[in-house]
């Protein structure tokens, strides 16, 4: 119940204090604002990942959870059936889309995916740009086998699957890769995961770098972490969307906040 009423505060804060592309003196930020993050444009994919959320949604199919994070926010039972994960701790289709326009427009050669869960946000990410290597971290192994088939089945080639404790497995394949294009955190949603992940991927970080934080509102810890994100010097443009932020890493520009609208 904390939780909530904490959700709630913070979305009515975000309500008030949040702008539009009017407010945006940023040549790069009112750009991608208005061409990539509010502009509804359709992509033939989004039929198909539509037909894959509605088939999920009705999914019966009973997983054995072993929740490495900080768990859901509706359901913490240990046997959830899929169509109950995809409703209640899944992306919106909204979120969803915007995951895939973002990955469409910047066309990261490696992507890191953290929190697989049964994949369909895996699954946005790979079809936004099929010549990418998406590596797809998870810690349970019902959810990660589920979600292999589920690749399997939609043709997700470029995705990798890589089951285990990500505090183990993430440091571990960071040290095998050059670069990381795109991050998406939505894992371990606690302060201290999220500083964790935070600091091994920005290791292999270059100017054009993009990191999405997933819940950042979630709790008083992820808001902890996503503010101390913010004044943190090696990171330049943030964009607060509240369900999700955006890290920019470019050094031509001055740092700069702006927390806006979706």
């Amino acid at each position: 119940m904390k939780r909530f009423f904490f959700f709630i505060i913070s979305y009515i804060k975000y309500f008030f204090s949040s702008k539009d592309e009017h407010s945006i003196h940023s040549p790069f930020v009112f750009n991608l604002y208005r061409e990539i993050i509010i502009k509804k444009k359709h992509y033939y994919a989004f039929e198909d990942l539509n037909k894959i959320r509605h088939n999920l949604l009705s999914d019966q199919t009973v997983l054995k959870i072993n929740d490495l994070g900080a768990g859901s926010k509706v359901n913490q039972s240990k046997e959830r059936l899929v169509s109950d994960i995809v409703k209640n701790s899944g992306k919106s289709t909204k979120i969803s889309e915007l995951l895939f326009r973002l990955t469409n427009h910047f066309h990261p050669s490696i992507l890191i995916d953290l929190g697989t869960s049964v994949g369909l946000t895996t699954l946005y990410l790979s079809k936004a740009s099929q010549q990418s290597i998406v590596y797809s971290f998870e810690g349970c192994h019902d959810t990660v086998e589920y979600a292999k088939k589920l690749f399997k089945t939609a043709q997700a080639d470029n995705v990798l699957t890589i089951e285990g404790n990500i505090d183990n497995t993430l440091p571990a394949q960071i040290e095998k890769i050059t670069q990381i294009d795109l991050a998406y955190f939505d894992a371990n949603h606690t302060y201290e995961a999220t500083k964790r992940y935070f600091e091994w991927c920005i290791k292999k970080i270059h100017n054009d770098t993009l990191f999405i934080f997933d819940d950042i509102h979630w709790s008083p810890g992820m808001e902890k972490a996503w503010k101390e994100i913010i004044e943190d010097n090696r990171t330049v443009v943030t964009i607060d969307l509240f369900e999700v932020g955006l890290v920019f890493f470019r050094r031509e520009q001055p740092k700069q906040h702006f927390i806006l609208k979706l």
